[in-house]
């Protein structure tokens, strides 16, 4: 119980709610943390440091700098080359012992730091389902890479949900345990919260302006406009009373300027991403909660992910119970039957029958509400790292 755990995060933690929460119930068990990355937060980093977590600043960065292809992909590789010396030099640095836990959040990087975490005690947590097999470039960068011994010598999987974890056993021959840890919001009692930043405070006061004694429908997430699809919840305002409102809050880009050029109205409200947990402040103002999961062709990727889709979300709108309306899924599916806390909306999606979908639930509203309260509640994030641990 007492071993120090090593955590080589996915991307920077301000993106990332879940290794947030990981790292806070580790300081609940009084674990001491190396945290090997980045985070862009300085005010919530300092909190984390007074708490007792140590960051070391190595870290990938994976933001494109060019619009040609090729030069984005020279530029990967010698940011990747990069991040692979500082790994190897601080891995071997002898501030790392035997004594120790790495605790890696799997991302592409690994083929170039596979050889030097499998030489101490490790774990690889899984955010979603991942590709493991490497293409033409990724094989000739790194010919020693061998999923199958990365994934076998790890002391413990950790996936966030039960299919995909099954799922990746089966397709990679992986005979043994693995733990469901999912993505739940958790709060240290050792970390003292940091007050509302002022420009988030603005963005939070003028939304509640905007729908005080409004029926609010939220989406929170990436625009993704071949995932997400939120044209047809758009258009679902015009059928439904005027006291419904629609906000959609989260990372820009292409598509949430298109949709924000496209819709923005009194009834139809945009929110650019707001860095957690201060996002939690618009979601406390809503009265459903929208998840949108669409399959993407032609890669098991692009489908197994949003078909068992266990988002973090979900945890987010049941903390306030607030039901939940979603494109059908069975990843989702099975959690609304299972509490009665949302609805899926039978394909073809339509903006009339998400309306009928919204309107339909408003009957049966408190029930759900408890419901999606009780799927937050049946989670005990603390129990399941402890159990990993021990």
């Amino acid at each position: 119980m007492k071993r120090r755990i090593i955590l080589i995060p996915k991307d920077d933690l301000v993106y990332y709610p879940p290794t947030i929460s990981l790292i806070n119930v580790l300081l609940d068990l009084n674990i001491d943390i190396v945290c090997v990355g980045e985070y862009s937060d300085s005010d919530r980093k300092s909190k984390l440091e007074q708490a007792g977590v140590k960051f070391v600043p190595i870290y990938r960065k994976i933001k494109d700098v060019s619009n040609i292809r090729v030069l984005n992909w020279l530029f990967v590789i010698i940011r990747m080359k990069i991040y692979q010396r500082r790994i190897k030099s601080y891995l071997q640095s002898g501030e790392v012992c035997n004594d120790d836990l790495i605790w890696f959040i799997y991302s592409n990087s690994v083929g170039y730091i596979q050889k030097y975490i499998e030489k101490f005690d490790y774990i690889i947590q899984f955010y979603e389902f991942e590709n493991f097999a490497l293409n033409g470039k990724s094989k000739f960068l790194h010919p020693s890479y061998d999923v199958h011994r990365l994934l076998t010598r790890a002391k413990a999987l950790i996936h966030c949900e039960y299919n995909r974890a099954v799922i990746t056993n089966g397709l990679y021959g992986i005979n043994k345990c693995f733990y469901i840890l999912p993505n739940k919001p958790y709060d240290s009692n050792n970390v003292e919260l940091v007050p509302i930043p002022g420009d988030v405070n603005e963005i939070i006061e003028v939304t509640k302006g905007k729908v005080t004694g409004k029926k609010v429908i939220l989406y929170q997430g990436i625009f993704n406009p071949a995932e997400r699809r939120l044209d047809d919840f758009c258009e679902a305002m015009s059928l439904l009373p005027d006291d419904y409102v629609f906000i959609a809050m989260g990372g820009g880009g292409g598509y949430f300027e298109e949709m924000e050029k496209k819709y923005s109205s009194d009834r139809i409200i945009f929110i650019p991403f707001i860095r957690p947990p201060f996002h939690l402040e618009i979601t406390k103002m809503a009265s459903f909660g929208v998840l949108t999961y669409h399959p993407a062709n032609y890669t098991y990727v692009g489908v197994i992910n949003p078909l068992y889709c266990a988002p973090n979300k979900i945890f987010e709108f049941g903390k306030f119970g607030i039901p939940m309306i979603s494109n059908d899924v069975p990843g989702l599916k099975m959690i609304f039957s299972e509490y009665n806390c949302g609805k899926t909306v039978r394909y073809p999606l339509t903006p009339q029958k998400i309306a009928e979908t919204i309107l339909s639930m408003g009957q049966s509203y408190q029930e759900m509400s408890k419901g999606a309260r009780a799927y937050y509640d049946s989670i005990d994030f603390k129990e399941t790292v402890l159990e990993i641990i021990e």
